[in-house]
């Protein structure tokens, strides 16, 4: 069965993780209204009222992308099936580097043009439109078609990175205050160390730390919240797959905490020349009650 991400009006399918991670479509990648798209095609075009094909940009890399709908297959898609990757283009250098600079790739394809086929299937009518990517993303994810062809300002959407910042780590830890605080009555635990990591779920990186962190702590009770949820806020908004992971341990001291963090996400240079490991936990999320000055830890080893 097919699986969906949650937060967008339309159907975006979990095959399309990378494209949606950095803000990338390219020809070919097909979006419908509903999900009901991907079930027999005779019986979902009783469903579909529009979808967005996308003509260009060509295809550069190799992403991990939703095959569309079997009866929905264009020439154009056909040749896309068949199109070689290209390792040598910007994009598809860039993409590789994804786990480190994701947030910057999905800002900097935000503004990219996009040229892509909208459809109305009532009237089975079709028009071809320019707009650029973060309209594109924005239009399946709100649902708003209109968006396609606004030329007013278009801010991008906060990313998980925007947390981890040092400007909005204060607005984390008050805000996530009366969270942890209800912690203590709903989960029944006194006084618990929590440690909140912000990701997204098209991220591998961030699907991996999530299940290093789980294996390693594993009697912490685990909610995932939306940054609403928690009354996490941004003026842009955040992207619809943000998630906020919040690892409840009890009867665990902040600096074993810490360690617990380490052990799961820290894994040292192999050519380094320091004897000393330096692993920042605020460099991933952040440890409730708060104490600054030991969230490095170090540990030097024997020769």
């Amino acid at each position: 069965m097919m699986e969906f991400f949650e937060g967008f009006s339309w159907a975006v399918p979990k095959g399309f993780s990378d494209p949606v991670a950095f803000c990338r479509f390219e020809r070919g990648d097909t979006f419908y209204d509903t999900p009901k798209a991907y079930e027999v095609w005779s019986e979902a075009l009783k469903h579909i009222k529009y979808s967005i094909r996308v003509q260009s940009p060509e295809r550069a890399i190799t992403q991990k992308r939703a095959q569309p709908p079997e009866g929905d297959i264009t020439e154009d898609t056909e040749m896309d099936a068949d199109s070689i990757d290209d390792d040598s283009s910007p994009e598809g250098a860039d993409s590789r580097k994804a786990g480190t600079n994701a947030d910057s790739l999905f800002s900097d394809n935000w503004t990219k043009e996009a040229v892509i086929v909208l459809t109305e299937y009532q009237s089975k009518d079709s028009r071809t439109i320019t707009t650029t990517q973060g309209r594109v993303y924005t239009a399946v994810w709100k649902g708003d078609l209109s968006i396609l062809e606004d030329d007013g300002p278009f801010p991008v959407p906060a990313t998980p990175g925007t947390l981890i910042k040092k400007e909005k780590k204060k607005m984390l830890l008050e805000n996530s205050q009366p969270f942890i605080e209800g912690l203590r009555a709903d989960e029944k635990i006194a006084d618990p160390t929590v440690f909140a990591l912000p990701y997204d779920e098209t991220l591998e990186l961030y699907r991996n730390k999530f299940q290093r962190l789980r294996t390693t702590i594993p009697n912490a009770v685990i909610l995932i919240k939306r940054p609403e949820e928690v009354d996490i806020s941004h003026p842009n908004g955040f992207i619809p797959t943000m998630r906020i992971a919040f690892f409840i341990m009890e009867s665990t001291g902040y600096h074993e905490a810490a360690e617990l963090i380490k052990k799961a996400l820290y894994k040292p240079a192999n050519n380094r020349e320091t004897e000393t490991d330096r692993f920042k936990v605020s460099a991933h999320g952040f440890l409730f009650p708060d104490q600054s000055a030991s969230t490095v830890v170090r540990e030097t080893r024997k020769r």
